[in-house]
């Protein structure tokens, strides 16, 4: 499908969920030695807050 505004490209097509680390928030608190949290953005996800969804097979 192809509109005037945007091109969709094949990754539009892929079915995305929520990441399981930052419960799809895109960020994990990390704790520092001096105990003060800190908000960094989650490596599984790059901070997107959501994964592609590789179990298709399962529907």
């Amino acid at each position: 499908m192809w509109t005037p505004d945007r091109q969709i490209t094949p990754d539009d097509d892929k079915p995305m969920k929520p990441c399981c680390d930052c419960n799809g928030c895109g960020e994990i608190i990390e704790w520092d030695e001096d105990d003060s949290p800190e908000p960094v953005p989650c490596p599984t996800c790059k901070g997107l807050g959501e994964i592609e969804n590789e179990d298709e097979d399962e529907w």
